[in-house]
């Protein structure tokens, strides 16, 4: 994820976020079809729709999507509300070398206070690696990540940060 939002820092990188409901496993780039993605994001159709097909059939799950702020910020614009679907997916906002986790919930509103779920996550650099050491370490809220980082919510399962 920062490789890609870093190849192209004008741009709203993204892509699409693979896992269980307590990791992310694995992360892809798509390409951005927005009409202007220096100031938003349109996921490749033709991806999110193979990804889905491929968990169809036994494939890994999606569970959710990531997408950089050009900014630096790595907290949900309003834009990311009225887009976001309250269906419970994982979003990950890339900003510069920071990252955030939100979860996408019901509001009426749209408001990204109420429509997105703050996440705790901790980065796991070489998931062997901590396997073998025993344990995955302290959470960290908005800290840098490797390129190919496996994503920890604290605790059990990814839930709200308190």
């Amino acid at each position: 994820m920062l490789k890609a939002a870093q190849a192209t820092p004008e741009v709203e990188a993204c892509g699409l976020l693979f896992g269980t409901a307590d990791r992310i496993e694995d992360v892809t780039v798509c390409t951005n079809v927005a009409d202007d993605p220096r100031r938003t994001f349109e996921l490749d159709p033709a991806a999110v729709f193979a990804a889905l097909r491929a968990e169809r059939g036994g494939g890994p799950r999606l569970i959710g999507y990531w997408h950089s702020h050009p900014s630096g910020t790595v907290t949900p614009s309003a834009t990311d509300a009225a887009n976001a679907a309250p269906d419970g997916k994982v979003w990950v906002i890339v900003g510069g070398e920071k990252i955030g986790a939100w979860r996408a919930q019901p509001d009426a509103s749209g408001d990204p206070a109420t429509r997105f779920v703050p996440l705790m996550l901790e980065t796991v650099p070489d998931a062997h690696a901590a396997a073998a050491a025993g344990g995955f370490g302290q959470a960290k809220p908005d800290v840098p990540l490797a390129a190919h980082a496996v994503l920890r919510q604290r605790g059990a399962k990814l839930e709200p940060k308190r």
